[in-house]
């Protein structure tokens, strides 16, 4: 978001919103897909430097990748070295003392310097008596399979172990800008959104949490002051504005600027990997960075991604409202189905490409072809925000023509179709290799509106063709499966 939208958001809304209101959490190697921890942040900010990019760093005990703004490399805001040790944070405006923009500096000093959560948690005990410029929630992962999260404040510090039986039996904690120990409420409702949305990926399907569910299901979630998400496509209006919805509360706000999910590791076999969003994360597709020196310009991305937010959120007297009509089409070539098109190949090219055995040279090269396309993307994405899409809006049920939604998706959606069936009907699903996955049975109809499909919970993701027939027609369509 451009500067002078952000000055004249803080002029008419000065009070109630967080000045960092960051969300983050972490998870035990044991509830993920693959087996290792992770540890996630959606990073927000006020501040004039909103440009947010990945950088390396070589000049401590350990190399690391981090997370930085314009300008500065001494502040980290999120980070993993080559030991396997990552961290990242939320503001903890309750806790006693002052942060004073010192928490990043913090983090640095922590990637340089620890290979362990011991480590960290004993230069936090060094550092009670001279006192920290600190208040934070800090969410730490190490490679010997320690997670915790600690509340650190000037002069004291409480550590929340993912072990602990009263804090940590749910294999996971979230955090928005309040701290346990502090009792405060900024920030309670992206906290509670938070919690229901992991807590919902952790008992659909069994390890379900991963990079891609974080990115698609956490960092890409809208909803209201009460924590209540926003369904996508958003058929209402808000204010008198079809499409639109109010984001000052969400998980993704609109002082959002970044996000990243770092998947840690369990053997010095495996690669730390830090899939981050730079840019406002709604627009903004997931580029994978590790620990290795790579040298390109970070900035073009966050910087477009800002200009398409500007463009959705364009109700100057409504500085909050975001419009949703551009995120799925009929056509399926909305923001959110092109991004899903670009991270299902990011993701199975990386996971390739790091069984390669000479990844780590060839990374820095494949990393700047991916910037680079992902820059093309968001070029596609501030054409498609300035073009009349009045036709190609969700749902619309078009005669004879089959339509499906919301997509992408994690297995459940919806399809419509106006048509006046001949016979009985039926509803298949195919993979890309034309094998049948999924089929079922309807009474004959004149159509079908907004018809639930929920499809076998061990599907990848991937593209799948959707066919409806009866005795005379057969109708197809396109759905994008994201887990």
């Amino acid at each position: 978001m451009s500067n002078w939208k952000r000055i004249c958001i803080l002029l008419i809304f000065v009070l109630p919103m967080n000045i960092f209101p960051c969300t983050i959490g972490l998870v035990r190697g044991e509830f993920t897909y693959s087996g290792r921890p992770m540890i996630w942040k959606t990073r927000d900010t006020q501040s004039d430097n909103i440009i947010n990019y990945p950088f390396f760093d070589d000049t401590g005990i350990y190399h690391f990748v981090g997370f930085t703004h314009a300008g500065s490399r001494g502040s980290t805001w999120a980070g993993v070295n080559t030991a396997g040790f990552a961290i990242l944070n939320s503001v903890a405006e309750d806790m006693p003392g002052t942060a004073q923009g010192r928490n990043g500096f913090l983090m640095t000093h922590a990637l340089r310097n620890f290979a362990t959560i011991s480590e960290f948690e004993n230069y936090l005990t060094s550092t009670n008596e001279t006192g920290r410029i600190v208040r934070a929630n800090f969410a730490v992962i190490d490679a010997l399979g320690n997670a915790a999260m600690f509340e650190v404040g000037d002069t004291m510090f409480i550590k929340y172990d993912i072990n602990d039986p009263e804090h940590g039996s749910q294999g996971y904690m979230v955090r928005s800008n309040f701290s346990y120990f502090g009792d405060g409420e900024n920030g309670r409702e992206r906290y509670n959104r938070s919690h229901d949305i992991i807590s919902g990926l952790m008992t659909t399907t069994d390890n379900s949490l991963s990079p891609k569910s974080i990115i698609n299901y956490h960092f890409r979630d809208f909803s209201d002051d009460d924590a209540v998400p926003f369904p996508i496509p958003f058929t209402g209006s808000t204010n008198g504005h079809p499409g639109y919805i109010n984001i000052r509360r969400s998980i993704c706000n609109t002082f959002s600027t970044a996000a990243m999910v770092i998947e840690g590791i369990n053997s010095s076999d495996e690669v730390p990997v830090m899939w981050t969003l730079s840019g406002f994360p709604a627009v903004t597709p997931a580029i994978p960075y590790i620990p290795v020196p790579f040298t390109m310009d970070l900035t073009h991305i966050p910087l477009i991604s800002f200009e398409v937010q500007d463009l959705l959120m364009d109700i100057l007297e409504r500085p909050h409202l975001m419009n949703t009509n551009h995120f799925y089409l009929q056509s399926l070539q909305g923001i959110w189905e092109q991004i899903g098109y670009f991270e299902i190949d990011i993701f199975a090219n990386f996971n390739s490409l790091m069984e390669s055995e000479d990844f780590e040279t060839i990374y820095p090269e494949w990393l700047k072809n991916m910037n680079t396309l992902a820059h093309r993307l968001m070029y596609d994405f501030m054409d498609l925000v300035t073009t009349d899409i009045s036709d190609e809006t969700i749902p619309i049920i078009v005669p004879n023509t089959l339509t499906t939604y919301p997509n992408p998706h994690k297995g459940r959606f919806y399809i419509n179709l106006k048509h006046n069936f001949v016979s009985d009907y039926t509803i298949e699903v195919f993979n890309v290799r034309g094998q049948l996955i999924h089929t079922e049975q309807r009474d004959r109809s004149k159509s079908i509106s907004s018809s639930s499909i929920i499809l076998d919970s061990n599907i990848p993701s991937g593209v799948y063709l959707i066919q409806v027939s009866d005795h005379e027609n057969v109708f197809t369509a396109k759905t994008l499966v994201i887990k």
